[in-house]
This record gives structure tokens, C-alpha cells and sequence, in this order.
């Protein structure tokens, strides 16, 4: 119920409790807007509660207290904030047993270089 949702907000910030209020208050029955705040709420999965915090202040400031203005603007507040805006420990897990390579291993001379002295050594062996 509303209770739950404005809970929720809570541990985001002031500015998603007030946006989590509008919502709530925007259809003629509760009911019907429980899963805009659900998909408000989630979005703390992805992004930082920052970014979150931010994203609904933005939209408070420019009156565009939806689910849609918040969906289609946290990427860009993330972006803006760097990797503060982006909920790191999940992206940590989500690569964990990943290979991360240096910034140079996808120059393509490089690579042209190492498959050319592979194929060398292929002519030789045979």
C-alpha cells in the first residue's frame, strides 16, 4: 500500500518521497499507480540512490512528476554524476569471473601485428 512505497522512498531521499506522494495521488484509485512506484523504487538496482535523489529532483523542478520522465532521465543524471551514479556492487557482481582487458588491447595494429607473426609461426611448423 502507500505506506510501503513512501517507506521505501525513504531510504532514497526526501525529493523521491515527495514524487512517490504525486504518484500515489494521481489516479483516481491507489491501486492503479502501485507499480509506477515499484518501477520509481527499482530503479535503485541500476542507478545509485543518488542518482535517484537527483533524477526526482529534477523532475519536481520541472513538474514532470511521472514514471516516464524518471525512466527516460536517470540515465543521463547517472551519467552526469560518474560512477556514483551507477549502483557499483551489483555491476561488481554482475562481472565477477569476467576478463578485463587493458585499453590498449584493442588497437589494431596490434592485433593485425600479433596475428601476422601467428600466422609466421604457422608456415614455419609446417
Amino acid at each position: 500500500n502507500a505506506e510501503y512505497f513512501t517507506r521505501k522512498a525513504m531510504t532514497v531521499g526526501p525529493n523521491t518521497v515527495k514524487v512517490i506522494e504525486r504518484i500515489l495521488k494521481s489516479r483516481e484509485h491507489e491501486v492503479q499507480t502501485y507499480r509506477l512506484c515499484l518501477g520509481v523504487l527499482n530503479f535503485v538496482k541500476k542507478y545509485s540512490k543518488l542518482a535517484l535523489e537527483n533524477c526526482c529532483n529534477l523532475a519536481l523542478d520541472t513538474n514532470h512528476v511521472t514514471y516516464t520522465f524518471i525512466k527516460n532521465s536517470i540515465a543521463a543524471v547517472a551519467d552526469e554524476i560518474g560512477t556514483a551514479g551507477y549502483n557499483t556492487r551489483l555491476n561488481e557482481e554482475r562481472n565477477k569471473g569476467g576478463f578485463v582487458m587493458s585499453s590498449h588491447a584493442g588497437d589494431i595494429d596490434r592485433l593485425l601485428s600479433k596475428s601476422s607473426k601467428l600466422a609466421e609461426r604457422e608456415v614455419d611448423h609446417e
